[in-house]
């Protein structure tokens, strides 16, 4: 666990979920301390004292100890029906699966759960549409791997070259992009920065980076204006 929101949240959550868990054996070095998040501590304290009003949790030294995503009832479910063993620090594996021994031995049945209220519902989304011409135009990525550089042309639709950006990393140069307002919709940037991650992993690890293509099979302009004219589907 590396948060000590999202990550108790996600352990509230699935915890709950199932009503034979009784026990949590919490152990290890804490994580993140240089960050600050301090989540093991964060869950001893969650024991300890709940949360206040404004869903923090009270006593925790965590960085944002606030759970946002799951309500009060959730708390006090999981607070009631688990039991914590704090071992915080702990790393001695025959030490851990002596109090798990331990636990199991006791065995108080199952716990009774409240119903999560208005649980989110994982939706299964379809593969992407053609892309849209962005007004803005579109890019050609590719890496330079004797400069050990990323290199992003930027075309008008009319297949005229506009800007070059070169850089080191996927993030310096959809940044770069973004604030030269060379792309305009959405797609275009998780096009975009998707590609870049793409071109920067090859650079790290030595393989061939080819840019990949578009959604396609046609492309359906966004206002007026002509095709790009690029060739081989290079068109983004």
């Amino acid at each position: 666990m590396q948060t000590e929101n999202l990550g108790i949240e996600r352990l509230i959550r699935n915890t709950n979920a199932n009503p034979n868990v009784r026990f949590l054996v919490l152990c290890g070095q804490d994580s993140q301390q240089t960050v600050g998040h301090l989540p093991g501590q964060s869950l001893s304290a969650l024991f300890a004292s709940g949360i206040d009003e404004r869903l923090r949790i009270i006593g925790a030294r965590g960085k944002r100890p606030v759970l946002n995503n799951v309500t009060a009832e959730e708390v006090a479910s999981f607070r009631e029906s688990v039991e914590l063993i704090d071992l915080l620090g702990e790393e001695k594996r025959s030490h851990v699966a002596d109090e798990i021994a331990r636990c199991s031995a006791r065995n108080p049945g199952a716990a009774q759960k409240v119903t999560p209220r208005n649980p989110i519902v994982p939706a299964f989304v379809a593969e992407p549409q053609p892309l849209v011409l962005d007004p803005a135009g579109y890019f050609v990525v590719y890496s330079e791997a004797r400069r050990d550089a990323l290199v992003v042309e930027h075309y008008t639709n009319q297949g005229v070259l506009n800007a070059v950006l070169e850089g080191r990393t996927a993030g310096a140069l959809y940044q770069a992009a973004i604030t030269r307002r060379l792309v305009s919709r959405l797609d275009h940037a998780a096009y975009l920065g998707r590609e870049l991650a793409r071109a920067e992993r090859s650079l790290k690890d030595g393989t061939l980076y080819v840019q990949d293509r578009a959604p396609e099979p046609e492309q359906v302009p966004a206002t007026t204006g002509s095709s790009c004219g690029c060739s081989g589907g290079s068109c983004q």
